[in-house]
């Protein structure tokens, strides 16, 4: 999948609560980068992504906060599916993707919203 296919992807998702409401992301997209906002976020909300089977050397980092300039927790493999519960800026004085709290297989980390694909 193309980096503009997962951006347009990436753009659409809504975030699904255990309510079964849901809260619309307003996100501002161009070619090189995605940016998603909640005005005020369910505190429990929750959405499904899978790691792309394209992501860099096979598998996605898992850190310990929303940048590289956090240590690594692990890695997640391509194919893996993740719950991620919120988004946020990074804070390593890059420009780029935001970053998202994500769960997988009992490790609980940050890793780049670039490379998560949203299941629908």
């Amino acid at each position: 999948m193309s980096k503009r296919a997962l951006l347009a992807a990436s753009a659409m998702l809504l975030i699904s609560t255990a309510a079964a409401s849901a809260v619309e992301l307003d996100c501002n997209t161009n070619a090189a980068e995605l940016h998603c906002t909640v005005a005020s976020p369910p505190s429990e909300a929750r959405r499904l992504f899978t790691i792309p089977r394209e992501v860099s050397a096979g598998h996605m980092n898992i850190r310990t906060g929303p940048g590289v300039n956090h240590g690594l927790v692990g890695a997640i493999p391509a194919g893996a599916t993740v719950s991620a519960t919120q988004c946020v800026p990074r804070d390593d004085g890059i420009v780029g993707a935001y970053w998202c709290l994500v769960n997988w297989n009992g490790l609980r980390g940050w890793v780049s919203q670039a490379g998560l694909l949203p299941i629908s």
